[in-house]
């Protein structure tokens, strides 16, 4: 088995698993995407990471270059930790500040990244703004469902206090648009952006008024 094809197959299912990280790292393929944040996207991720785990096991690294071996021991290292977060960890069953940072690094690095024209980050921009009331969603039931430990009220405390700069990068897409000379894609962004809000604001007082722990949960 050619571990070159290995290794550029891992990265493509990394980048395709992990849109919001593949933007910060510079792949831009799904700059408009968010994770699939249900249980059946966690589920495929899984079996992505199984399936993957085993074609890297199944290569020999006496077989390899000194430089392949160690890259071949990076990536499988990188694959146990992303199975541990998804398997163990399940930090998106009990954190809702994750959500936080997922949503906002989602949308500020478009916006604050010139890696493209104007227009072209703000279609992104309007793709995830449009795609943010379903993965809210999905993040509420997550976090409804439960997981290996209760919702940490430290952590829901926060992500109250900060969910509110989510909103505030889809106010600053309204105005990044005010410059674009495209008055249809001007509208695309303010409609993507009001919904965007009511989702997010919504769900910010979900957090509060149902999410919250009592005092006497975990911190």
């Amino acid at each position: 088995m050619d571990f070159s094809t290995v290794a550029t197959d891992v990265l493509a299912g990394y980048f395709h698993h992990s849109p919001v990280q593949a933007t910060e790292i510079g792949h831009h393929e799904g700059d408009g995407t968010w994770p699939d944040l249900t249980e059946a996207g966690r589920q495929v991720r899984l079996a992505w990471l199984a399936e993957t785990t085993a074609r890297l096991e199944a290569i020999d690294p006496a077989t390899l270059s000194r430089d392949d071996a160690i890259d071949r021991r990076i990536l499988q290292e990188q694959l146990a930790a992303m199975r541990f977060g998804e398997e163990t960890l399940r930090e998106e069953t009990w954190n809702p500040l994750a959500y936080v940072y997922l949503f906002g690094n989602g949308l500020f690095t478009l916006l604050a990244r010139g890696f493209a024209p104007l227009d072209q980050r703000l279609r992104s921009v309007v793709s995830r703004l449009r795609g943010l009331p379903a993965a809210l969603e999905a993040a509420r039931e997550t976090l409804t469902a439960g997981g290996p430990r209760p919702v940490s009220r430290f952590h829901t405390e926060k992500a109250v206090e900060r969910m509110g700069g989510v909103a505030d990068l889809a106010r600053s897409a309204v105005e990044e648009a005010k410059q674009l000379d495209d008055a249809a894609l001007r509208d695309e962004v303010g409609s993507a952006a009001a919904e965007a809000i009511d989702a997010i604001e919504a769900f910010t007082a979900w957090l509060r008024e149902s999410c919250m722990p009592p005092s006497s949960a975990t911190r």
